[in-house]
């Protein structure tokens, strides 16, 4: 979230509930009428295949969805696409 903003995005924490798709990822990071979704893990950790699959429909749909696992990942993935 930290490193997002620093970077110019607006950042949002996507909190699980029964009211929304399962699977999306942590953050979703907005800027210049783009959206980044995030999925934060710790090293060593997996995502799972509900998670896989919202990802790859995500980017079905015009998205970038990328799971980091550190601050530096998370800047090389929200520098994509930047001018």
């Amino acid at each position: 979230m930290d490193t997002a903003r620093r970077l110019g995005w607006y950042p949002i924490k996507i909190h699980g509930s029964a009211y929304q798709l399962s699977g999306l990822p942590d953050v979703l990071a907005l800027k210049g009428g783009r959206a980044v979704w995030l999925e934060v893990k710790r090293h060593g950790e997996s995502t799972t295949r509900i998670q896989e699959h919202r990802m790859r429909e995500l980017e079905e749909a015009g998205c970038i969805a990328a799971v980091v696992r550190s601050p530096a990942e998370a800047a090389a993935v929200l520098g994509v696409g930047e001018a």
